[in-house]
Formats: C-alpha cells, sequence, structure tokens
C-alpha cells in the first residue's frame, strides 16, 4: 500500500531541474491547471453530437464503399479512430503514419480521406466549438502530455502522473499559497529530499501494516495516527502534504470512512485542519479528474480491439459501430468529467482558504 506513497514523491521529485526548459515546462502544466479550473460551466453536448453526426456520416459511407470492393486497405482508416482521442500521447503519432502511409499509396478512397482528415481534428473542432476556455484547456493538456510522460519513471502511466500532478498542486492551494514556478520548485525538492528519507520509510512501513491488518480495526488505524503523529520534519507544510495524503490512501485504497479516520485523527492530537470535510473534498476532485482520464486511456482499447479484426468488411462496421455508441460516449463522460472535477476542485479550495481565515 505503501505504493501509492512511493510513486507520489518519486514521480514529485523528478520535478527538480532549474534549467530554462524545465522552468518552461512547469509553467506550462501550471498554465492548463489554471485553465482546468475556468472550465466549471459549459455545454458540451450539442458540440460533441454534432461532430459525431458528421463523424459517423463519414464513416457509413466508408462502409459501404467496403463492402462494395472487399478488397479495399480500409486498416489505416480504423487506427485514425486513435487520432479521434489524441488525448493519450503516442496515439496521434501512429495513426498519423499509418494514414499518411496508406493516402500516399493511393489506396484509400476519397470518402476514406475525408474521415481521416476529420477525425484528426475532432477533438479540436468539439472543445472550440464549446468555449475558448475549453479549447484552450484541451489544446495544452495534450501539449503538456510529452512534458509529463518524459518525468514518469518506467512504468509508471499518464493516469498515474496526472494524478500525482493534481494532488500536488491541490496540496499547495489547499494550504493557501499560489501556484508558481517558485512553490512547484519548492515543494518538488522537498518531494526529492523525502523520497527515500528515515522518515517517510516509518510511514511507507505503517501503511504497510494497516493494509495487511485483517480487521483495520480501530486498534489498528490508532497504530497507524501514532505513527504519523510521531513524524518529525521541520517543513510543515511538507509534513501536511504526507499526512493528507496518508488520509486519502486511507479512504481511497483501504475503504476507510472519512468520520473513522477523523475521529482517530483528532484522537492522537493530530491537526484538526488536516483532517477536516474539505481535506476530503480535495480527494473527491483529484477522484473525478483521475476518473476522466481512465475514460481518455479506455478509447485505446476500443481502437485496438478494431484493429485486430482480419476482416476489412467486418472491421469497418465496428469502426462505425463504435463511433456511434461507445468513442461518442466517451467524448460525452469526459467533457462532463472535466465540468464535475473543475466544479469540485474550486469548491473544495474556496472552503479551505474561508477556513483558514
Amino acid at each position: 500500500m505503501s505504493t501509492s506513497l512511493r510513486i507520489y514523491y518519486l514521480y514529485m521529485g523528478s520535478w527538480t531541474n532549474s534549467d530554462a526548459e524545465s522552468v518552461k515546462n512547469i509553467q506550462s502544466i501550471i498554465d492548463e491547471h489554471t485553465l482546468f479550473k475556468k472550465c466549471q460551466s459549459f455545454n458540451y453536448t450539442t458540440a460533441v453530437k454534432d461532430e459525431f453526426d458528421t463523424l459517423t456520416g463519414l464513416a457509413r459511407t466508408v462502409e459501404q464503399e467496403t463492402v462494395l470492393a472487399d478488397s479495399m486497405q480500409i486498416a489505416a482508416d480504423v487506427a485514425a479512430v486513435a487520432a479521434i482521442w489524441s488525448f493519450g500521447f503516442g496515439m496521434a503519432a501512429f495513426a498519423a503514419l499509418e494514414v499518411d502511409e496508406t493516402i500516399a499509396r493511393a489506396v484509400a478512397s476519397k470518402h476514406s480521406k475525408e474521415l481521416n482528415k476529420k477525425l484528426k481534428t475532432a477533438d479540436d473542432d468539439i472543445s472550440k466549438n464549446i468555449s475558448t476556455d475549453v479549447a484552450s484547456y484541451v489544446t495544452l493538456y495534450k501539449a503538456n502530455n510529452t512534458i509529463i510522460a518524459n518525468n514518469a519513471s518506467k512504468g509508471m502511466d499518464q493516469r498515474e502522473c496526472r494524478s500525482v500532478l493534481f494532488q500536488f498542486m491541490a496540496e499547495i492551494e489547499r494550504r493557501g499559497d499560489e501556484i508558481t514556478v517558485a512553490t512547484f520548485q519548492k515543494d518538488a525538492n522537498s518531494a526529492s529530499v523525502l523520497y527515500n528519507s528515515t522518515e517517510l520509510d516509518q510511514v511507507y512501513a505503517a501503511l504497510d501494516g494497516l493494509n495487511l491488518s485483517e480487521k483495520k480495526s480501530d486498534a489498528d488505524i490508532k497504530k497507524f495516527m501514532d505513527t504519523l503523529k510521531g513524524v518529525t520534519i521541520a517543513n510543515k507544510s511538507a509534513l501536511s502534504t504526507i499526512r493528507n495524503l496518508s488520509y486519502g490512501i486511507m479512504f481511497y485504497k483501504l475503504n476507510l470512512a472519512t468520520t473513522k479516520i477523523k475521529t482517530l485523527a483528532e484522537e492522537a492530537e493530530l491537526p484538526v485542519e488536516e483532517v477536516d470535510a474539505n481535506a476530503f473534498e480535495v480527494m473527491d476532485a483529484t477522484g473525478k479528474f483521475v476518473a476522466g482520464i481512465a475514460i481518455v486511456m479506455s478509447v485505446w482499447d476500443i481502437v485496438n480491439s478494431i484493429l485486430d479484426i482480419v476482416d476489412v468488411v467486418a472491421q469497418s462496421n465496428k469502426m462505425c459501430t463504435a463511433l456511434e455508441g461507445t468513442i461518442q460516449k466517451s467524448y460525452l463522460d469526459y467533457f462532463k468529467g472535466i465540468q464535475d472535477s473543475s466544479n469540485a476542485y474550486n469548491a473544495a479550495i474556496a472552503k479551505a482558504a474561508i477556513a483558514k481565515k
């Protein structure tokens, strides 16, 4: 269970470089976060449905052409479905390679080329038809994927990386600080120092012990709280972050009730403000944001399942069905997720600010 905490400090410890490029990358992450907070109210349904009406119309035409000429190569057209969801890094590059190669060989029909072109711009077209803020957020989100991936350790996927970054910036804002390059780097440096520290080793061991306890009784939880209380770090913000992350793991990973966590933390004489309702609202906002990333990543599985179909007619039919059904729904769910998580995050941070007054 300590893995979640280790990943947090390992990943954020990779953001400590202070050269010009690193500073630029951090500012880009901050800018994306600022745009995310603006995405609280927008109408996405019409924009998504209008775009998919166009896409499915083109796709059905391609399907009919494929049935008439079953020797037509459409694998690249299906690969272009990957480009429709270019939020996930790596997909667009793969799709572009396949599509360009096919078009160059002149085996794609006129309508097939039109579909490819439309698929490549679908996410941008939808976001532009929603609002300027959403369009800017989507553009920067995609641009930052490479930056985020480059800082990842082997085995970390986009969901883990973005979850950690979201939690990291929430911790800065929740304590009342502005997210700037300076505060970002300061906390990243702290994470790097703490990653292999004796203090965190104690928490790692205590979390694993709590996870392995069969009943997770009040006595087990109290033992863990006593460990948290015993951790001594001069940097109060860093200490608060360790505790908040631990509470989040207890809530989301160990399924412990917030009331129980709060009660036993207070009994251990840990700071009340770290386990108030607002702390869990921040965690809930984080959960909503990560759920949106899961939707993004699931679309890649859909694309792969289509690419595995050998018969071109069946493959073309599957593409149309996915566009009309699962992928369109994924878009609707994703934009709803942006809105829901942005609202939850802003509300939680606002309450934290009020509580500090």
